[in-house]
């Protein structure tokens, strides 16, 4: 950890940085490159003219302000934090950048590990603005016991760790510069604007999903959830699983209601499209490039699908890969099923039992779903070791 400390003073003081003068902003500024300049300057304009952009992030920024208020009184912290998600981010939950950071608060996979948040292939909790804000607190906290004051503690905080290339360090200094320039201004018209603002967006209603939606399928057959997404960050692939629950608005819940069924029906056509987890076990001179080459994911993918902090793997590891059900090819489907042909003779089922034939769309769970049998059920009485199946297959549904 010292080392790690040592090289990150060494490359701040690499970038213009220097440890005596860490948050002088002429000595930032000068380490502060084309790129990094723009960006600040863009920055500044879109708060000094009072762009519709930035209004509306005020706008949701006055939703949040007595729980930062709050949260940072709790924790001892200086209430100048609060508004780092402002400058970092314009309150946009879906920001992303090229270093895997995203939320409002711009938190990488570490963080998102470290302070115990989801991210997976359906769910990203850094983009959940209450929880992200925790765990940002969290990390702000342990920065601000270090080094005793805002600003360094603000440039470390986008500072993740050793940054070994100098893009990471000119964005570290480029977000510290648009906080560290603006914070007056932005606390003077969060004043103004939260001052008179008055909440008059419509109330918004918890929903718990019975099977897996899509965002996509609910906006179609209801115009008045257009925004859905927007409104459930926290689900960036646009899907909700069996059992999650996800925000809509009051006046689009009736529609939502008295279209659920259509809306199950296009889910379950698009969940068929979907990717499905495998189980890989790691062999002798395998590396992630290499697995990742062979089922067309990245190795960022499965570092974060099996929240693994290096590439480091071993022989005999499990690792779970999300692979698109549109690779299983015509011959993957043909070989699946003379297995299944093959095992459903061998395991002589002779118990009562009935045929269905897999139609376009359909998916193991809701055929299970649907004829009252457990998945695990299915799956053993057809042999098979995964829920992925294709249209013309024949599956035996138990009577008993």
């Amino acid at each position: 950890m010292r080392i790690l400390i040592l090289i990150v003073s060494v490359l701040i003081a690499y970038s213009g940085i220097s440890q005596d003068a860490k948050y002088n902003i002429d000595s930032v500024y000068k380490g502060c490159g084309y790129e990094c300049k723009q960006y600040v300057k863009s920055f500044v304009a879109e708060i000094t003219e009072q762009s519709l952009t930035w209004q509306n992030a005020l706008k949701k920024f006055c939703h949040y302000r007595q729980f930062l208020d709050s949260l940072l009184i709790a924790n001892g912290l200086p209430l100048e934090f609060k508004v780092l998600p402002l400058t970092s981010s314009l309150m946009n939950p879906s920001y992303s950048d090229s270093f895997n950071r995203t939320g409002c608060w711009n938190l990488s996979l570490v963080d998102a590990l470290s302070f115990n948040l989801t991210v997976d292939f359906v769910v990203d909790e850094r983009r959940d603005f209450i929880k992200s804000s925790f765990a940002s607190v969290k990390k702000l906290r342990a920065l601000y016991n270090k080094w005793k004051d805002v600003d360094s503690t603000v440039l470390y905080f986008f500072l993740q760790g050793p940054a070994v290339h100098e893009e990471e360090r000119q964005y570290a200094i480029a977000k510290w510069l648009a906080w560290k320039l603006t914070k007056d201004m932005v606390f003077n018209q969060l004043q103004q604007h939260c001052g008179s603002y008055n909440n008059k967006d419509s109330k918004l209603v918890v929903v718990k999903a019975d099977t897996t939606l899509f965002f996509e399928c609910i906006s179609r057959f209801c115009k008045k959830a257009f925004n859905i997404k927007d409104l459930n960050p926290v689900y960036y692939r646009g899907i909700v699983l069996k059992g999650n629950s996800f925000y809509i608005h009051q006046e689009a819940k009736d529609c939502f209601d008295s279209v659920y069924l259509k809306i199950v029906k296009c889910s379950s056509g698009h969940y068929d499209r979907e990717k499905v987890p495998v189980i890989y076990k790691v062999r002798y001179g395998d590396n992630l490039s290499k697995i990742a080459r062979r089922y067309g994911v990245t190795v960022r993918d499965i570092m974060r699908w099996n929240k693994l902090r290096s590439t480091r793997i071993y022989a005999g590891q499990k690792l779970v890969i999300y692979v698109s059900r549109n690779r299983v090819s015509a011959k993957s489907k043909h070989q699946m099923s003379s297995n299944i042909t093959k095992n459903n003779k061998a395991s002589k089922y002779t118990g009562k039992k009935k045929i269905y034939i897999v139609r376009e769309g359909d998916t193991l769970f809701d055929i299970a779903k649907k004829h009252n049998v457990s998945l695990e059920r299915l799956m053993e009485v057809n042999n098979l070791s995964t829920d992925v199946i294709y249209p013309g297959q024949e599956i035996i549904i138990p009577l008993e």
